[in-house]
């Protein structure tokens, strides 16, 4: 189960990675045609996974395409399909292949020259030899590539469309745009109680009786369970352990004994200069008998690039430094001639050498006590679980795992499965890690048990059903009172809107607002945030509009329009062209969706991205 675990983890850090890479949307650009996946089925060639009206996607080329984007994120096929990648890509090509039919439908046309000019912008200099090898190591040849080229700026030519049409709106629009933007009402919104309208209305048994019926789940309390968790921590995992004697000691010792060898080690200084002549006269000096630092600072007048002894094994060092210090025949205090580094010119003297050794049993024997206690305590933790494992696939039942793995138990209240998300204390934690156990929990039988789940590297924890309480029906006389009231305001909301529907558009006047509370409101504006502020602009000055909110009814009365500019109204024109463009958007978008034809080979997919995966 831990292994299960760590895989999955892996699996969706990998698909994490690969979307947050922006891998996808580059897959997935242009227009956005929602609900794609509506027109999708089965019915093409075993060799296409997908034809767009006429135009027919060959299992090859998308099968090369998708896997030169899965490698940069190190996502496997199958791993790809299982986590819908695969189809998000899909449907990235189908949306891309619709742009290019819109734009042979708009006979827009990119000719050989543009195309030219674009490669020469992607290869540069390169020759016209090195794009074609360039070419046939991705699988292409200088045709498709150009195809590609031609598909690729159709389509952003189809997808700016919206923004330059926008961008030609007509002046009277401009100006339609900001008077709207610059209207303003008043008036009143009216809220009266139901109760206040409508009284005394008379709810029969009948009535009462059906609407039980016919809501009979409403009235039943579900069925709801309590649970046992069984705790397992490394403290208590160690108990009754085995003594580690002296011969469990030296075979671990034996059995990791390259690992306590100690490799040879050299205490090196360096000194760094600029150019080669002074590298070379720092050497001289050095091996006349001047100490490194000293001759450093001689010829520089200060020692800035001087990096006193420190030990060395020969993995620690560049390669360029440790060829030559480590050399058989350096021996202590020989000066290493100058190597050229990124830096400059480097020296080096070794001053010390440690020959390799191998630590003895008797040095390693605390740690290695330590690291058997350790492993010990672990593998006692990690065999219980398995043990557990074991139990559970056996039909043993909680109770006795708890007893036999020595498991410490705490009872949660009873829950209801939608409760259950919200518990809190250890059974809380357990959902948080695990969302998936509580499906799990609510079909298992009385004393069943869930397989171990590790909530850190501490512990781990079982879950049992303690005890399961069958749903009940509310009797009819317990709800009764709940009945009337949910029909008494169904009455008053449909005896209230036929009379709000039936008056003659004379408010003012109306019986409805004899008992309404007045809230007036002045030159509020399409933009502002007023509470009903939708409400007042559905409404007009010869038809008022009216909404139910809970046990009330709210009318807006409209007494005034004008639409005044203010200096203080900042119009801004931008504002025009993005709603002009979305609507334009949308439009586009709904056309080809509607219009298309769009079939995709779900079983060629499942079969080529997930030959494992079981019907």
């Amino acid at each position: 189960m831990a292994m299960e675990a760590l895989r999955i983890a892996a699996k969706e850090s990998k698909v994490m990675k690969f979307i947050l890479g922006g891998f996808i949307f580059l897959a997935v650009g242009g227009l956005v045609f929602a609900d794609v996946g509506g027109y999708f089925r089965d019915g093409v060639s075993r060799t296409e996974v997908a034809q767009v009206n006429d135009t027919k996607i060959a299992l090859s080329e998308f099968d090369r395409d998708l896997k030169s984007v899965l490698l940069q994120s190190g996502l496997s096929p199958d791993e790809a399909y299982d986590s819908g990648i695969v189809n998000a890509y899909l449907d990235g090509r189908i949306n891309n292949t619709l742009q290019l039919q819109a734009s042979q439908n708009l006979n827009l046309y990119l000719d050989n020259k543009t195309i030219a000019q674009q490669m020469r912008d992607i290869f540069g200099d390169m020759t016209r030899e090195q794009i074609e090898m360039s070419l046939r190591a991705q699988g292409l040849t200088e045709q498709s590539f150009a195809n590609s080229i031609r598909s690729r700026v159709l389509t952003q030519y189809v997808s700016s469309l919206p923004q330059s049409v926008a961008n030609y709106a007509p002046n009277f629009i401009n100006k339609a745009e900001k008077k709207l933007y610059n209207e303003q009402r008043s008036g009143n919104i009216y809220k009266v109680k139901f109760n206040d309208i409508v009284k005394n209305l008379d709810i029969s048994d009948t009535e009462i009786q059906d609407y039980y019926n016919n809501n009979i789940k409403d009235f039943t309390e579900p069925e709801s369970r309590d649970f046992i968790v069984g705790i397992m921590t490394l403290d208590m995992a160690k108990s009754k352990l085995p003594n580690i004697t002296d011969s469990d000691l030296k075979l671990a010792y034996e059995d990791n004994i390259d690992n306590y060898k100690v490799p040879e080690t050299r205490k090196i200084a360096q000194a760094t200069v600029k150019n080669p002549d002074d590298a070379q006269n720092l050497y001289e000096m050095a091996m006349e008998g001047t100490s490194l630092s000293q001759a450093l600072k001689n010829i520089t007048g200060n020692t800035a690039g001087y990096r006193d002894a420190v030990n060395y094994e020969k993995s620690g060092l560049p390669t360029e430094f440790s060829d030559k210090a480590f050399k058989a025949t350096v021996k202590k205090g020989d000066i290493i001639a100058p190597i050229k580094t990124l830096l400059g010119y480097t020296v080096l003297q070794v001053t010390e050498i440690t020959p390799p050794y191998q630590k003895s049993f008797d040095d390693l024997k605390d740690d290695l006590q330590n690291e058997l206690k350790q492993t010990q305590i672990y593998d006692s933790l990690y065999n219980k679980m398995i043990d557990t494992e074991d139990m559970i696939d056996s039909g043993v039942s909680f109770n006795e795992i708890a007893t036999k793995t020595g498991l410490k138990t705490e009872t949660t209240t009873a829950y209801t499965e939608n409760e259950a998300v919200m518990a809190s204390g250890i059974f809380g934690d357990i959902l948080q890690a695990s969302p998936s156990i509580l499906e799990e929990l609510y079909a298992l039988p009385i004393n069943g048990a869930t397989y171990p789940l590790e909530l850190d590297d501490q512990h781990y924890v079982v879950v049992g059903v303690k005890g399961i309480y069958e749903e009940k029906v509310q009797p009819l006389n317990d709800v009764k009172s709940n009945i009337v009231a949910i029909l008494t305001k169904e009455k008053q909301k449909d005896f209230i809107i036929d009379l709000v529907e039936s008056e003659n558009n004379d408010i003012q006047d109306s019986k409805l607002l004899g008992d309404a509370k007045t809230y007036p409101f002045t030159n509020i504006k399409r933009s502002s945030e007023h509470e009903y502020n939708s409400l007042i602009y559905a409404s007009s000055i010869t038809n008022p509009e009216y909404l139910i909110e809970n046990d009330q009814l709210i009318i807006a009365n409209i007494s005034n329009v004008s639409f005044k500019d203010s200096s203080d109204n900042k119009f801004d024109n931008d504002m025009i062209l993005q709603n002009q463009n979305s609507v334009l958007n949308s439009l586009i978008s709904s056309y080809h969706r509607e219009n298309a034809n769009i079939i995709v080979n779900n079983t060629l997919l499942k079969d080529t991205y997930s030959p494992t995966s079981i019907e």
